[in-house]
């Protein structure tokens, strides 16, 4: 995570707006009536956190490897002392690089551990998977369309096809809805994938959209952006590591694509960490540095 001056930027947005009980826990962190959902700035990488008002807590993804450190610190400068949820979208790098770090340090404060079920072949992939068979976790399998209770949010998986050719393309897709607002977590899903979930019959509208594949040309299709009509959309991304440039990321053909769709956009590699707030009604969101010693 990089060093940053707090930035001052506060936006609100005003928008006129069979399940299973999972698992559940509790934190020291305070109450509120709001869902905080927290888009890490982790560079060429994609992390999560999003807690609730009961104070449960769901994280997806966790950054590249020399983020796992880092991010358990902040985290638990948020006062949360457990996970309810920890998902892996897929099995790469920079998505599950820092998830062996977090549940290692909180072991048996983690109660369900969700992986892609494409199984990984690299010394990361089998981190992960060792630290998840040493904590005390339930580990689940995705499985498209099952809906989960989360405090008085629910999540839907919509897409986990591991019959895809690209692993990106089996990325578990998950819709969140809190009140009369809700999310979409896409990890790196491709044009093929949000094909698949165009024709799926899911509803796919939401607030905000987690830009798939941190913007890549591949991804975000004007179709997709007609199903999700998403109010804001969130790009994690470091433009100028040299992933981001190597790749285009995020491409010029789709940040075009999501001007044209009306869609304001929010990039970590600009603002930072990005906190979008939701009271069940309308969002805001804000943006500021996060430091490497959780602070």
């Amino acid at each position: 995570m990089k060093l940053k001056r707090l930035l001052s930027l506060i936006i609100a947005v005003i928008l006129p707006f069979s399940a299973f009980s999972g698992c559940s826990g509790k934190n020291d962190i305070t109450e509120s009536d709001h869902l905080t959902a927290y888009f890490f700035d982790v560079g060429q990488a994609d992390c999560s956190l999003l807690v609730f008002p009961d104070s449960t807590v769901m994280l997806i993804d966790a950054g590249n490897n020399p983020d796992g450190k880092p991010l358990t610190n902040y985290i638990k400068s948020l006062g949360i002392d457990h996970l309810d949820y920890v998902i892996g979208t897929h099995n790469h790098e920079d998505h599950i690089g820092g998830m062996d770090d977090v549940i290692t340090a909180y072991s048996s404060a983690v109660d369900c551990i969700m992986l892609s079920e494409e199984e990984g072949t690299t010394a990361t992939y089998r981190s992960v998977v060792e630290a998840a068979d040493s904590s005390s976790a339930e580990q689940l399998t995705p499985k498209a369309g099952e809906t989960y209770t989360l405090g008085d949010a629910t999540w839907q998986i919509l897409s986990c096809d591991t019959d895809m050719p690209d692993l990106n393309e089996s990325s578990i897709v998950i819709k969140l809805t809190y009140g009369n607002t809700s999310f979409l977590f896409t990890g790196d899903a491709t044009m093929n994938t949000e094909q698949g979930l165009e024709m799926s019959g899911y509803d796919l509208k939401s607030d905000v959209l987690k830009v798939g594949h941190h913007g890549s040309a591949g991804s975000t299709a004007d179709s997709f952006l007609d199903a999700v009509a998403p109010e804001i959309a969130v790009i994690s991304v470091d433009s100028e590591s040299d992933m981001g440039e190597m790749y285009h990321h995020p491409a010029t053909s789709t940040l075009q694509r999501l001007s044209q769709h009306g869609i304001k956009v929010y990039r970590t590699d600009e603002l930072g960490t990005i906190r979008i707030t939701s009271d069940g009604e309308k969002l805001a969101v804000s943006a500021f540095a996060t430091s490497t010693d959780g602070t």
